[in-house]
């Protein structure tokens, strides 16, 4: 088959009896956990009581399917979750995906290619809705990369199979990683950096605010009624979209100029504080 861009059918959401709900979306990685610190206690049950009030929470993060998993089963979303930087939403309880937007193989795999003999110090990572391709490895990325995304042996393009939703480099050299941004051409693909030193690539219609845009449209509720966390670049579409929009103090400088709230940390557990306040406002109390 075809390895085109792909819508897949929404089945209904019923959203009878969301009156004036907020949805909250988070970020994962820099916003409820880092590499080295997992999710403290105080957010489960912020998040808890959050949703005991009537709100819905969701994820939107960068991270793959497999790599979203384990915080899914910890935090119980109540909404399908935005996961590929936008590329997919995912229903954690029906498990299965809801939509997806991809990459065609002939359009994207040529850019892979060029990548991997130009630069031969960038990591690579191919991630498909079912397989995380690790085409290329280097000490960054088993540093500071997503560890669950970075297992399994090398694999050649050649191998590459199923729905190209998401592609990860990254490096020592910022200036390196910039110069792959003219192989991939704006009419196929989203070019952005994640952080100082990784890319992420995602499918011309997807993206954060695409994705959210989708998700508004399936349960009903209007974007203004999303309340929105996070501390990257690539979170920036999201929280402009919001009708409320929050940053941890960790966060890079621009992001935090342009939320609603900064709150404490990654490492103090700080969304646990921005979802009381979003608690307070739907409950009417600010």
């Amino acid at each position: 088959m075809p390895y085109a861009a792909q819508l897949i059918p929404t089945p209904s959401f019923d959203s009878g009896n969301f009156v004036k709900k907020i949805v909250f979306l988070s970020d994962i990685d820099g916003t409820l956990v880092t590499r080295d610190i997992s999710l403290p206690p105080s957010i489960r049950q912020a998040v808890k009581d959050f949703q005991s009030a009537g709100g819905l929470f969701s994820l939107c993060t960068g991270r793959s399917l497999i790599a979203t998993q384990s915080i899914a089963q910890e935090l119980n979303p109540n909404l399908p979750c935005i996961v590929y930087g936008g590329a997919a939403l995912y229903d954690f309880k029906e498990n299965h995906y809801l939509w997806m937007q991809s990459f065609h193989h002939d359009e994207i795999l040529e850019p892979i290619r060029i990548v991997y003999e130009k630069f031969p110090d960038i990591s690579i990572q191919v991630l498909t809705e079912d397989h995380i391709y690790v085409i290329r490895r280097n000490n960054r990325l088993n540093l500071r990369g997503i560890a669950i995304e970075n297992e399994g042996p090398i694999e050649n393009i050649a191998s590459i199979r199923g729905h190209i939703l998401k592609i990860v480099m990254c490096g020592d050299s910022r200036e390196d990683l910039s110069a792959c941004r003219i192989f991939f051409s704006e009419k196929h693909a989203i070019f952005a950096f994640s952080s100082k030193y990784f890319v992420d690539i995602v499918p011309k219609g997807a993206g954060k605010a695409e994705a959210i845009r989708r998700l508004s449209e399936l349960c009903g509720i209007p974007l203004s009624d999303f309340h929105a966390a996070g501390d990257g670049m690539t979170d920036m579409p999201m929280l402009k979209l919001a009708g409320f929009s929050y940053a941890p103090q960790n966060a890079l400088d621009e992001v935090k100029k342009s939320v609603s709230m900064i709150v404490p940390g990654v490492l103090q557990g700080g969304i646990a504080e921005a979802l009381s306040h979003s608690k307070k406002i739907m409950e009417g109390q600010i």
